[in-house]
């Protein structure tokens, strides 16, 4: 089957016309019959995006979610199948759809949704834990470059809109989904097989980007200290989370 007819079928499937098409059927009225198919292709990328992004689904409602994604299809088709990572800068579309300007914290809410399908779906790596830091040689510790597990997101979001965020995809009443103006820092990652969240002070935030880009504990304690708070809580708060990654130096400490 020649390239051009792949080309222009494929085209006629992601809504792109059927122009093309025409061309290679002995019967133009044919083409018809492809809107079953398209159908299908289109509402199957939908509801692949409503099912990544079910606080974005729950806030805007599925009739505007509907036709936003539509355009998103129209604009990014698949590339990859299974579709279940399908939809990655869908924060970026929402930004720029116009509609949905009306709704400027969407775009925070679409992050934070697709930082839990990230998380969900990130591979799974030996974590940190408190017996493994014991058996260690304390005056080699600050030397310590751990890393973060795969899982772990860090999001810097212009609206504070982590708790509606977590109410909506838990489907929670409307009183508890308040979204304010301020700048908010939120951790997402796995912990034993479950997607947990949490909004962090920018010292904590700070010191956990420190660590993912592979600093030694040492420095990035001492940096997070110049904010006031102790950072050795941020140390055990990551290792009873399963925040840093076990690898090869940490064994050998």
């Amino acid at each position: 089957m020649p390239a051009e007819f792949n080309q222009a079928f494929a085209g006629t499937l992601l809504g792109r016309g059927d122009q093309d098409l025409l061309e290679h059927l002995a019967n133009p009225a044919h083409a018809k019959r492809l809107n079953v198919y398209r159908n299908n292709v289109a509402r199957g990328a939908i509801e692949a995006l409503r099912a990544a992004y079910p606080a974005v689904n729950r806030i805007a409602g599925a009739n505007f979610f509907s036709p936003m994604a539509r355009q998103y299809w129209l604009d990014h088709p698949p590339t990859d199948a299974p579709l279940f990572l399908y939809g990655k800068g869908f924060d970026q579309h929402v930004a720029t759809y116009e509609p949905a300007r009306s709704l400027p914290y969407l775009p925070t809410i679409a992050r934070l949704d697709r930082a839990w399908l990230e998380a969900h779906h990130a591979a799974d790596t030996p974590a940190l834990n408190p017996s493994d830091v014991t058996g260690m040689n304390p005056e080699s510790l600050p030397e310590l470059r751990p890393g973060l597990t795969a899982s772990v997101q860090l999001l810097t979001l212009h609206h504070s809109a982590h708790a509606a965020w977590l109410a909506n995809r838990q489907e929670a009443a409307a009183e508890d989904m308040q979204i304010g103006e301020s700048a908010e820092h939120v951790l997402v990652w796995r912990h034993r097989g479950t997607v947990q969240s949490a909004s962090i002070p920018v010292q904590h935030f700070d010191f956990l980007t420190r660590i993912a880009r592979g600093d030694s504990l040492g420095s990035a304690m001492e940096d997070a200290n110049d904010g006031g708070i102790d950072p050795s809580q941020f140390f055990s708060h990551g290792l009873t989370s399963g925040l840093f990654a076990a690898n090869r130096q940490s064994e050998t400490l």
